[in-house]
């Protein structure tokens, strides 16, 4: 929703954000822009990244994916549609030990 004033105090500008529930299902489910998620040390960032990727892959991504590759001719293939969707995938974090987790927590999620 657009902002219809500038917030002029504190509890104006509470008022204008999501609730925490509501942010973090925008972050998961919404896919027509980027998402920056900025929080602090075990909010659920990465749950949440997690989350953000497996909605897409298995919702409207596969979709997609199903669609490019019933021009190739390999729409019918399970495993072609998830590769496909997989290798669009990009999640960035600051470390290694981080971008780690987010690969193993993934793949035990689609396991």
């Amino acid at each position: 929703a657009a902002l219809t004033r500038r917030p002029t105090s504190r509890s104006d500008m509470s008022a204008t954000r999501p609730s925490d529930h509501e942010a973090r299902r925008a972050a998961q489910t919404v896919f027509d822009r980027p998402v920056l998620l900025e929080a602090g040390a075990g909010t659920g960032k990465t749950t949440t990244l997690i989350a953000r990727a497996l909605c897409w892959c298995l919702g409207p991504g596969w979709e997609r994916a199903r669609r490019d590759l019933g021009d190739r001719g390999s729409a019918s293939d399970g495993h072609a549609v998830a590769a496909e969707r997989l290798r669009g995938v990009v999640a960035i974090t600051f470390t290694e030990a981080a971008a780690a987790e987010m690969a193993s927590r993934l793949a035990a999620s689609l396991a």
